[in-house]
Parts: C-alpha cells; sequence; structure tokens
C-alpha cells in the first residue's frame, strides 16, 4: 500500500488518532493507540486488527525498527510518516519512540468464551492501569483463556494500560460485564470453580485442589472484592506473607496465583 507523509498536526487523520487518548471517544470508534515496535511487532501477527500505523523517522536508528517497517510496508495497513510534532500529537509520552499504530478493538463473544475456556480471570473495580496491564499480560503468558471486566473498572485500552500489557490484548479476550452476577450464575452452571483471591478468611493457595473449567476473581486494590461477589465464590483463597509485609499488590498476587493455577492442572 502506498505510503504517504503528514506534517501537519491539523491533519484530520491525526486529530482522529489523538482523540484516542479519551476513553469515549475509544468506546465511539472501538480503536486504541498502541506505542513502539514491542507491541506493535506482537500484534502484527494479528494484522486485521491494526487500522493504520504512524513512524517518524528516528525509528530507523531504534533497534529493530527498520526490520518493522518493512514488514508494515509489505502488508496492506495503512501507513504514514510524520514530523517529530505530529509525533508528540498523537503519542501521550514525552519522548515517543517513533511508531504509533492505530489498532482495533476486538469484538469478543462472552458465550463462546464461557463455552471454550478453561481458565478465565475476572478483576473487580480494579483502578490502576498498571496493575490491569499487568494482569492481562499475566493471564496470557500464564494460560488463562479470557478476562472478564466489572463495571467501575479502569478502561483495559488506556495507553497506560497497554504499555504494561505489552501486546497481550492482542492475544487474549478482553470483556467488560454489564452484569456480573448473571454470569457468575452462568459459571456455576457450567461447573467451574470459582475462587477468590482475599486477604483474610480464606486458605493458602498452595493447599487448594484446582479443577478446571476455573474462574478466578481478583479484587479492586483498597477494598477487594465486593461482598455481593465474594459470597458467590466456592472458596475463598490467600498468599501467605513470610515477611513483614502484609500484601501484595493486585497485580503481583494475581500473576502468583495464575502460574500456579495453571502449572497445578497440567
Amino acid at each position: 500500500m502506498k505510503e504517504k507523509t503528514i506534517e501537519s498536526t491539523s491533519n484530520p487523520i491525526v486529530k482522529r488518532a489523538a482523540a484516542l487518548h479519551m476513553r469515549k471517544n475509544r468506546k465511539k470508534y472501538q480503536q486504541f493507540l498502541l506505542e513502539g515496535i514491542r507491541g506493535i511487532q506482537d500484534t502484527l501477527s494479528a494484522s486485521k486488527q491494526i487500522e493504520c500505523v504512524f513512524y517518524e523517522s528516528k525509528i530507523d536508528s531504534v533497534p529493530g525498527g527498520t526490520d518493522i517497517l518493512q514488514q508494515i510496508r509489505t502488508s496492506k495497513i495503512e501507513l504514514y510518516k510524520v514530523t517529530s510534532e505530529v509525533m508528540k500529537k498523537i503519542a501521550d509520552t514525552k519522548n515517543p519512540q517513533g511508531l504509533m499504530a492505530v489498532v482495533r478493538i476486538p469484538d469478543h463473544n462472552l458465550s463462546d468464551l464461557l463455552e471454550n475456556s478453561q481458565y478465565i480471570l475476572m478483576l473487580d473495580k480494579i483502578q490502576d492501569p498498571g496493575n490491569m496491564g499487568t494482569l492481562i499480560r499475566s493471564a496470557e503468558a500464564s494460560g488463562f483463556d479470557g478476562i472478564l471486566l466489572t463495571g467501575g473498572s479502569t478502561d483495559p485500552y488506556s495507553s497506560k494500560c497497554i504499555r504494561a500489557a505489552t501486546g497481550a490484548v492482542s492475544h487474549i479476550p478482553v470483556i467488560e460485564l454489564n452484569n456480573t452476577e448473571d454470569v457468575l450464575e452462568i459459571m456455576k452452571e457450567k461447573k467451574f470453580q470459582i475462587l477468590g483471591a482475599a486477604l483474610e478468611n480464606g486458605i493458602s493457595y498452595t493447599t487448594v485442589k484446582y479443577e478446571a473449567p476455573l474462574a478466578l476473581l481478583i479484587g479492586n486494590e483498597a477494598s477487594g472484592i465486593h461482598p455481593d461477589l465474594l459470597a458467590m465464590v466456592a472458596q475463598r483463597i490467600t498468599i501467605p506473607m513470610r515477611g513483614k509485609t502484609q500484601s501484595l499488590n493486585a497485580a503481583v498476587a494475581g500473576s502468583v496465583l495464575m502460574f500456579h493455577i495453571t502449572d497445578s492442572c497440567r
């Protein structure tokens, strides 16, 4: 596809891409921004999701920059060479790496996910984008099949979350729920083992007999799992603290549990 050059920050294509910094526009257009070689490289394997790519000349001096540009040029993805001013308009980092993509948000089917999954991560009102992105990354890396988000969770397609996830959103379904209780009831009907991570009143995660299909709930950083949801789990599980630290943050705790769960079920 023919390469184009954009030099003005007022170009409609640039303004449309920059608008994706706002959650309401990401929902409206069903698109998000992805910055950097690593994330875009991971997403190229699902190239139907990439709408267009912006780059500036300095990307040629970044390790891997020339190679990824060549891959993009041989695909059917729209490619725009832009000035540093245009790149700063699109990116939300102070020193952009020089490569940005507009990516289509995948449309995943909840019924299919519940029918075909062995391991599902459910996140209840996770607020920190870094935690959200890390949990998405760990879920994909540990072998979980999908992620469900309760209402009030941070946007999984914000730039900070996408950076923390490093391309994992292209390889694992992430679905935002409207009625979490109904979904948990469906899981019970499908014989999911539903576990909730808790700081107290639970048993050590190393003593649990894990059986797929399984759903793991991780709660809000400050308040944990909502009481209404916690009442629906089959078992509360905890990570014993050996030192003086009283707890782990949501991303670390969730990652420890997910890798242990999938390893235990092999």
